[in-house]
């Protein structure tokens, strides 16, 4: 896995709102979502291997790996890679952070 392919992958992927957070409005995609959910995963590993650690929402309990790329940003929230059955994404830009209008 490299930026490129894992930035494809992701970008490709099926993206839902993540509607009972909406104070927080970012999107995910679930395993439950995907052809090859080990795709995922290995996006979740490079994730956590390559990308700095950063506290979730400025809580220092909760230490994350960032991927900046394209917009926007992504994590998980598992600390065990097997664990992970959903990656979460956002806007990078908190002005383009908005609830849709379809869950207005």
């Amino acid at each position: 896995m490299n930026l490129a392919k894992c930035q494809a992958i992701l970008e490709a992927a099926r993206w839902k709102f993540a509607k009972t957070m909406k104070r927080w409005p970012h999107f995910h995609t679930h395993t439950r979502d995907w052809e090859d959910s080990e795709l995922l995963r290995d996006c979740a590993r490079f994730i956590r291997e390559t990308c700095p650690v950063e506290f979730f929402k400025d809580n220092p309990k909760w230490p994350r790996h960032y991927l900046r790329i394209g917009g926007w940003t992504y994590w998980s929230m598992d600390d065990d890679v097997a664990d992970v059955h959903l990656i979460n994404r956002e806007r990078t830009d908190p002005a383009e952070r908005v609830v849709p209008d379809e869950h207005l």
